[in-house]
């Protein structure tokens, strides 16, 4: 399986896939997980979602700071909640597979496609 990005649903796909038995790569295009809320760090920024709900199943958080966590802290959280036994994996591969590039494009063959 292949999880595109190690925000908040990739890491939570990463999750699921390893307790379901699943072999899985996460590409990431940052250096670290977090998606968005490791992108974004302007004045101000959060979730509009009440925090509560803004928790993994597997690892809920009922230390949240306030009703509409800020930025820095759901990237926190999205750093250290995952506690499933292939976590830090998913963290790991997220990392060492930042940086990819594009294969370069082959030409098409002179085949008709069949009907």
């Amino acid at each position: 399986m292949l999880v595109i990005g190690a925000g908040m649903t990739g890491i939570a796909a990463g999750v699921k896939l390893a307790e379901a038995g699943y072999n899985y790569t996460i590409i990431e295009k940052n250096p670290e997980v977090g998606g968005t809320w490791w992108e974004n760090l302007y004045p101000g920024v959060g979730v509009d979602t009440p925090s509560h709900f803004y928790s993994y199943s597997f690892e809920l958080n009922p230390d949240w700071s306030h009703y509409h966590p800020k930025g820095a802290e759901i990237e926190t959280y999205l750093k250290l909640a995952p506690q499933a036994p292939d976590a830090e994996q998913l963290r790991q591969a997220a990392r060492r597979l930042r940086g990819l590039e594009a294969a370069p494009a082959t030409p098409a063959s002179n085949t008709k496609p069949n009907p």
